[in-house]
C-alpha cells in the first residue's frame, strides 16, 4: 500500500501558469510509526517530469537540512523526523513524519485515508509471544471499545467512510497482571473527488443542435492513479458512459412550452467502489415560435363601418419573450411584445378604409413567423337614425324655487330625467336594426340610448325650451 502526498503549485505550461503538483513520498511499509531497529523505504514520485526518474538528482530533507543527493529516487531511513524530497526544477514535497518508537506496544494505521480504502489497523507488541492465550488485545475508538482483536491483532475497515472517523487506540491485558496502551491515532477519512457539477455547452441550447455535457471533478493528488467513469442522464434515462468525462448529446424537441428535461451524471471509482452524483440541473431550451394564427372578429356576421375589431394572433410554441406585429397590406398596425402564455389582441374602430388583408408575425429572435392571410371587407352603408323618443320625470324643485315657479313651468333646480327610444333601421338594406343599449339620463346631457322598439318614432312629452340630446353610435 502507498501513501501519497501533494500540493498544486504554479509551473509555466506553453507560456501560461497552470497548477502543477508536488513530489510526492510513498512509504513501504505504510505506516508513520514503527518500531526502532525497524526500516521504512520512501519513494519520491514526480509526475510531471518526462525523464526517466533513476537518471535525475534526488536531494532529501530531514527536517530543514540536507541528508543525501542521490540519482535514485528511494531511500530507506530508520531515524524520527519529518521528510521531504525534491529533484532540480521541481519544489519541495510535503513533508512525512516518522516514528520509530521503544514503546512495548503500537497502534499501526496508514497516514493517509481516503472514502473508499480497504483499511488495516494493526496492533503490535514489540516482544511478541507465541503463547497468547494469557492475554488480551483491545482496540478502542474514541476511548470505548470498539472489538477485542483475535490472535493475528488486527482490524479491517472494508470501505473507509465519515463514520470511521475518530481517534483510536489499542491495550494489551495480561491475566492477573497489568495492561499497555498504545499511541493514539487519528483517522480522518478524506474526500476522494468532491461531488462533480454538470456543465453543458452552449448553455443556452435550442432542439435537434449539439451541446456538449461536461462531468467536472478532481481525483485528489494521492489517488490519481485510480480510474474515474462518467454516466450522463436525462429524466433517469442513462445517455451514456465511458472513461471520458464529457458527452456529445443532441437537445430533444420541447412539446408546446413544456418544461426542458433534467440532466445529471455521475463519477465513479471502480476500486475502490465509491460515486457520487451532481445536482440536477434544466438546460435552458430556446425554442423557435411556430407559425402564428391570426383571428379577426366583429360583432356580427358581417364588419360594418363603426364596428369593433378585434385581432388576436398567438403561435403555440416558442420561448419568450415574443414580439407580434399586425399589419394590414403590410402596413404595420401595431406591435407588442408577449413575455408569458397567451395571444395577444388588438383593437380598431372600421372604417371603409380597412377593408384588405390583415396578417401578423411572431418573433423571439430565432426566426420570424408569418401568419395566413385574412381578407376583411368593410361594409359602409350607414345607419339610418329616427328622431328620439323622448319620456321623462320631473323631481320636486328645491326649497327655494318650488313657491315662485309656476306648475306649468319647470324650474331651474328641478332636475328632469329622460328616456329615448331610438328606431334604427339600415338604408337600402334588409338586414335587421342593430341593437343600442337603453340607460336613464339627466336633462341637458349626452343620451346614451338603446332602442326598444323599431321604426321612425316621433318627439314625445318633451318639455318646454331648446334642449339637445346628443347620440353616439
Amino acid at each position: 500500500m502507498l501513501l501519497w502526498l501533494s500540493v498544486l503549485v504554479l509551473a509555466p505550461v506553453s507560456g501560461q501558469f497552470a497548477p502543477a503538483p508536488k513530489p510526492v513520498i510513498s512509504l513501504h511499509p505504510p505506516w508513520t510509526i514503527v518500531f526502532e531497529g525497524e526500516a521504512v523505504t520512501l519513494t519520491c514520485h514526480i509526475s510531471h517530469f518526462p525523464a526517466a526518474e533513476n537518471k535525475k538528482l534526488y536531494q532529501w530533507y530531514l527536517g530543514t537540512e540536507i541528508i543525501r543527493e542521490i540519482p535514485g529516487n528511494t531511500l530507506q531511513v530508520r531515524d524520527s523526523g519529518e521528510y521531504r524530497c525534491q529533484t532540480q526544477g521541481s519544489p519541495l514535497s510535503d513533508g512525512v513524519s516518522l516514528t520509530f518508537s521503544s514503546a512495548k506496544l503500537i497502534l499501526q494505521a496508514p497516514h493517509s485515508v481516503f472514502e473508499g480504502d480497504s483499511v488495516t489497523l494493526m496492533c503490535r507488541a514489540k516482544v511478541e509471544r507465541v503463547d497468547t492465550a494469557w492475554k488480551t488485545r483491545t482496540l478502542y475508538k474514541n476511548y470505548h471499545v470498539l472489538i477485542d482483536l483475535d490472535e493475528n491483532s488486527n482490524f479491517h475497515i472494508e470501505h473507509a467512510g465519515l463514520k470511521d472517523n475518530g481517534e483510536y487506540h489499542c491495550t494489551e491485558s495480561e491475566t492477573h497482571c497489568c495492561s499497555v496502551s498504545s499511541n493514539t491515532i487519528k483517522i480522518q477519512v478524506q474526500e476522494l473527488f468532491p461531488r462533480p457539477v454538470l456543465r453543458a455547452n452552449p448553455s443556452l441550447a435550442t432542439p435537434g443542435n449539439p451541446v456538449i455535457l461536461t462531468c467536472e471533478t478532481q481525483l485528489s493528488p494521492q489517488k490519481s492513479d485510480i480510474q474515474l467513469s462518467f454516466h450522463f442522464f436525462r429524466d433517469g434515462h442513462i445517455l451514456g458512459s465511458s472513461s471520458k468525462s464529457f458527452l456529445k448529446i443532441s437537445i430533444p424537441s420541447i412539446v408546446g412550452n413544456e418544461d426542458p428535461p433534467y440532466y445529471w451524471c455521475e463519477a465513479r471509482a471502480g476500486t475502490p467502489s465509491v460515486y457520487k452524483r451532481s445536482q440536477k440541473f434544466q438546460i435552458p431550451v430556446q425554442i423557435p415560435v411556430s407559425r402564428p394564427v391570426l383571428t379577426l372578429s366583429t360583432p356580427g356576421a358581417q364588419a360594418v363601418e363603426g364596428d369593433l375589431l378585434t385581432l388576436s394572433c398567438e403561435a403555440k410554441t416558442g420561448s419568450y419573450p415574443i414580439v407580434y406585429q399586425f399589419l394590414h397590406e403590410e402596413v404595420v398596425l401595431r406591435k407588442k411584445k408577449a413575455t408569458f402564455g397567451g395571444m395577444v389582441t388588438f383593437h380598431i374602430f372600421l372604417t371603409a378604409e380597412h377593408s384588405g388583408t390583415y396578417s401578423c408575425t411572431a418573433d423571439n429572435s430565432l426566426g420570424v413567423q408569418r401568419s395566413q392571410p385574412v381578407s376583411l371587407s368593410v361594409t359602409g352603408e350607414p345607419w339610418a337614425v329616427s328622431p328620439p323618443s323622448l319620456s321623462g320625470s320631473v323631481s320636486p324643485p328645491s326649497r327655494a324655487s318650488a313657491s315662485s315657479s309656476p306648475p306649468d313651468v319647470l324650474a331651474h333646480t328641478s332636475a328632469v330625467h329622460l328616456f329615448a327610444d331610438l328606431g334604427l333601421f339600415r338604408a337600402a338594406t334588409s338586414l335587421p336594426p342593430r341593437p343600442l343599449r337603453s340607460q336613464m339620463f339627466s336633462f341637458l346631457t349626452t343620451c346614451p340610448v338603446n332602442p326598444q322598439k323599431h321604426g321612425v318614432l316621433g318627439n314625445q312629452n318633451q318639455s318646454p325650451g331648446a334642449h339637445r340630446c346628443f347620440l353616439s353610435l
